[in-house]
């Protein structure tokens, strides 16, 4: 690419930067109106757009209410919501249960403060149809309507507790499998539960859960196959294939402790390896703790992608200074143990380090003796026992060939490597 080139995409990129920049501003403008009391529930749908109240309608499959006026779909949705309430409550995990706790403390809505809110998590609720945003004397504040309120506290809130925990168990677990696997199918995900918690899940129960929890936490996906999938995957159906690859390979046993550990959104898998990679950056480069950490997890998160080391280099590449090559080649020996020890999605949460353990349970160690033919075939070509005896000493010395004499290195011979060291003190001692 030359200057030229370059400088093109460094405006284009810089250009759709500030593009947008501007949409969120202009997204954030309208969700967060002036708002005034007292206010009904149509009110409340009225100061939304169309687009809005179709994402309330999306979020229920109210398919075709969409395709009525502003007007007549805000005097249905008013009817149709508060109906909706228990629906949507016993989807909830703890966390937006104890959220929308806050709003039924008195006889009257309550209205929270919302300075602490990301504009994603607001969005998500106003497509709920359950609680919605505004401005209020200069401060962002979150507010229920009087309707949604009333359905809402009518519900056995004893109940709503105990599904809230049941829902945040599955959620969890779900989101610290598809951590460490990468990928399943519904079925798959049901079993795995059904073997940690001693119970089958109900089967359309824990697919509306979810489905809540994917579009809530962002820590899901799911492809059109209803392969569901964690976040960082970008090729589901590779992952999918690579499993079914490997029909002899059981997927990685996890405790329950550990997948709801797992499951947390900023769990971060801070093994030895992941320790001595940070250890390394931190005492490479002028850095943070903190960067270092980032920069390490962004690496795990290549390698569970694909395991080729010279992806990982190309992505350090662009956020670090090599300064000399024999730094890259101690990087690379950083990153192959980073490799090695991190739990992959293709290998079904393993780690290749423990994958070759098992298999070498299965190696039958080499016979002592050269191979030969039965005996009716070797009986013309027997050769003396003592060519037997020096052949097997050899083997035992040394089992590498110089691929230019086509000869087996002795280990004070010269290193094929062509380092001039001896074969013992080079390549000899692994």
């Amino acid at each position: 690419m030359d200057k030229d080139d370059f400088n093109l995409l460094n405006d284009v990129f810089k250009k759709m930067k500030q593009e947008q920049a501007q949409y969120q501003l202009r997204k954030a403008k309208r969700v967060w109106q002036s708002i005034s009391f007292p206010i009904t529930f149509s009110e409340i749908l009225e100061r939304l757009t169309k687009d809005d109240l179709t994402h309330i309608c999306r979020h229920y499959e109210l398919r075709k209410l969409s395709t009525l006026r502003k007007k007549d779909l805000i005097a249905e949705l008013v009817k149709i919501l508060p109906k909706k309430v228990h629906e949507e409550m016993i989807s909830l995990d703890e966390d937006r249960y104890t959220l929308l706790k806050h709003f039924i403390k008195h006889n009257e809505p309550t209205v929270i403060k919302a300075e602490e809110f990301e504009l994603e998590e607001v969005e998500y609720w106003q497509a709920t149809g359950l609680i919605f945003p505004g401005t209020w004397k200069d401060t962002k504040i979150l507010l229920m309507p009087m309707e949604i309120f009333n359905a809402f506290k009518q519900l056995d809130q004893e109940k709503l507790q105990k599904i809230s925990q049941r829902n945040t168990e599955w959620i969890l677990l779900t989101q610290g499998m598809l951590f460490y696997y990468g990928a399943l199918s519904y079925h798959q995900i049901l079993k795995q539960i059904k073997d940690l918690l001693g119970a089958e899940p109900d089967y359309f129960d824990l697919f509306h859960v979810l489905l809540r929890a994917k579009d809530y936490y962002e820590l899901l996906q799911m492809n059109r196959y209803g392969t569901w999938a964690y976040c960082e995957v970008t090729d589901i159906e590779n992952v999918r294939k690579e499993h079914q690859a490997r029909p002899d390979v059981e997927y990685q046993k996890f405790s329950k402790s550990k997948l709801l550990k797992a499951g947390q959104p900023d769990y971060r898998d801070e093994n030895f390896a992941f320790r001595r990679f940070t250890e390394f950056l931190l005492n490479a480069y002028n850095m943070t703790e903190d960067k270092a950490k980032d920069i390490t997890e962004e690496c795990q998160t290549i390698i569970k992608q694909d395991i080729r080391v010279n992806k990982v280099i190309e992505f350090l590449q662009t956020r670090l200074e090599f300064p000399s090559f024999e730094f890259v080649q101690e990087l690379t020996e950083h990153v192959v143990d980073l490799s090695n020890h991190t739990r992959q999605w293709i290998l079904k949460g393993h780690t290749p380090d423990e994958l070759f353990e098992v298999e070498k349970e299965f190696l039958k160690p080499l016979p002592a003796l050269p191979y030969q033919p039965p005996h009716s075939l070797t009986a013309p070509f027997a050769l003396p026992p003592e060519e037997v005896k020096a052949m097997q000493q050899t083997e035992t010395k040394s089992n590498i060939i110089d691929m230019k004499t086509r000869k087996k290195v002795g280990r004070n011979d010269p290193c094929p490597c062509g380092s001039g060291k001896k074969f013992k003190h080079c390549c000899g001692r692994n």
